[in-house]
């Protein structure tokens, strides 16, 4: 993993948003790349087809092209946030189910997740995405703490019998992390407004992460 949760919009950099034109057919094709629904079928030139749905054969609501969005990087929880968390969870945020984009901006990222809209606000934005403990060089959420020191961290907090830690890079953004089997999983509030504590970003930040840490496994 990178030295912080690479392609927050609040951690500095902002996520390109990856806005794909395409039907959802079988055997359509993204930059001259097959994509189909997760088969194996090829073209006549025995191309691989770019894979579209989780580990439960759960439709990305997207098409993705990278064709290594699943990763060495990321395979350390199979749960996946853009199939994961349903509109009426985020409805129940003040999110915007038809803005979801795909956190990767690149192929073979760490990242995967997905980012929405805050409803009725400009430049608001909450995501939540995966990447594995190992590439953080940590093996706990405690190691990955005491590698990250600059961050500025608060309290850890019990939600739901789990550890979920709580940090912000800046005055308009918070997230927590909570780990599910080799991996930790990112839930990133960046509600654009400077606010020194924080407060209001981390206090979405945890609404969301207790909205859905009963789909995220242990």
């Amino acid at each position: 993993m990178n030295s912080s949760p690479s392609g927050s919009q609040s951690a500095g950099a902002v996520w390109a948003i990856v806005s794909i034109a395409l039907a959802l057919l079988t055997g359509c094709t993204v930059n001259g790349v097959p994509v189909s629904d997760g088969s194996t079928t090829t073209n006549s030139l025995s191309r691989p087809s770019i894979r579209q749905v989780d580990d439960a054969g759960r439709r990305l609501p997207f098409m993705t092209v990278f064709p290594n969005r699943w990763s060495s990087n990321n395979d350390g929880t199979q749960y996946e946030p853009c199939t994961s968390v349903s509109d009426r969870v985020l409805a129940s945020l003040g999110l915007d189910p038809r803005s979801v984009s795909d956190a990767a901006v690149a192929d073979h990222q760490t990242v995967r997740g997905c980012e929405w809209d805050v409803l009725n606000r400009r430049r608001a934005s909450a995501s939540q995405y995966v990447g594995n403990l190992a590439g953080s060089g940590a093996s706990d959420l405690d190691g990955y703490k005491a590698i990250f020191d600059d961050f500025r961290w608060f309290p850890d907090r019990m939600i739901d019998g789990r550890t979920v830690a709580v940090f912000s890079l800046g005055v308009d953004h918070c997230a927590t992390i909570t780990v599910s089997g080799r991996a930790l999983v990112f839930t990133d509030a960046a509600l654009d407004r400077d606010d020194k504590d924080v407060s209001e970003n981390c206090n979405f930040a945890l609404a969301f992460t207790r909205a859905t840490i009963d789909k995220i496994p242990r």
